[in-house]
Parts: C-alpha cells; sequence; structure tokens
C-alpha cells in the first residue's frame, strides 16, 4: 500500500523519519486541495 504523509516537517526532515517506509510523497503542511489533489492524481497514474 503506497501512502501519502503531509505534516509540519520540511521534505527533508520527512526523507530522514521516512525513508525506510513504502511512502508514495510528502506534503507539507499548509496545503491546499489542489496539491493533494494533485498527488493522488500521481499516484494513480502511476
Amino acid at each position: 500500500m503506497k501512502v501519502i504523509i503531509s505534516g509540519g516537517y520540511t521534505r527533508q526532515e520527512a526523507a530522514e523519519k521516512i525513508h525506510s517506509m513504502d511512502i508514495f510523497d510528502f506534503i507539507q503542511k499548509p496545503f491546499n486541495p489542489e496539491i493533494l489533489k494533485h498527488k493522488i492524481k500521481q499516484w494513480i497514474e502511476k
């Protein structure tokens, strides 16, 4: 199962914490719904 993580970490901090997990992508908070929609679309098309 692929996962999209959202958090207050920077992309670098998140990469350090989740590097061993099967994470599809990371979205830094705050984000707008269009960013989430775009990431989900990318995930589905992969």
